[in-house]
């Protein structure tokens, strides 16, 4: 999947829902209710004419954290597969989203670097107007569906890196 898939503005929101801000699934479960982590955050990374999208997550926690962390993790990919995203987390979502596109039109450098990318790319800012339309306009089914079409349990890969013998953490 690139930039140009339909599902794109779905799988961009989607993300924010499940990781990608601080009212997400994720940092709501890991840090604020199980208190595991300092943070924890997950998005959709979809690169621009490439097919090399993927569900990237991250959490720093103690090592003898992780193991529940990681379960934590799994269980809320399985909770939005299973049951969806509500319209609620939807709409905050697309208008976090759309705000930070707002915000980051008055910055110069990001005008710059916008602009920048349109060219290299062959665009006009058009495109931004039609993907601003696109997730202003999209359902929670639409998201629940990209999600379900994207997102396999048994593709994920975790990935963990500290001393987890020493904290008692894994065999």
């Amino acid at each position: 999947m690139n930039d140009e898939d339909p599902d794109y503005a779905a799988r961009t929101i989607a993300g924010m829902v499940f990781g990608g801000s601080p009212n997400s699934r994720l940092f709501q479960r890991i840090r604020v209710k199980d208190g595991l982590s300092y943070g924890a955050s997950a998005g959709f990374s979809i690169p621009t004419k490439d097919d090399g999208a993927r569900l990237v997550g991250n959490a720093i926690a103690a090592p003898q954290n992780m193991p529940k962390v990681e379960a934590d993790f799994n269980e809320e990919v399985a909770h939005a597969l299973k049951d969806g995203f509500t319209a609620n987390e939807v709409e905050k979502a697309k208008k976090t989203w759309l705000d930070q596109r707002s915000v980051a039109r008055t910055e110069d450098s990001q005008i710059a670097n916008t602009l920048m990318s349109r060219e290299r790319w062959d665009r006009i800012l058009q495109w931004d107007a039609k993907l601003e339309a696109a997730v202003a306009a999209l359902t929670p089914e639409q998201l629940n569906a990209a999600f379900k079409r994207h997102v396999d349990p048994a593709a994920i890969s975790i990935v963990k890196g500290g001393d987890f013998k020493k904290a008692g953490a894994y065999p």
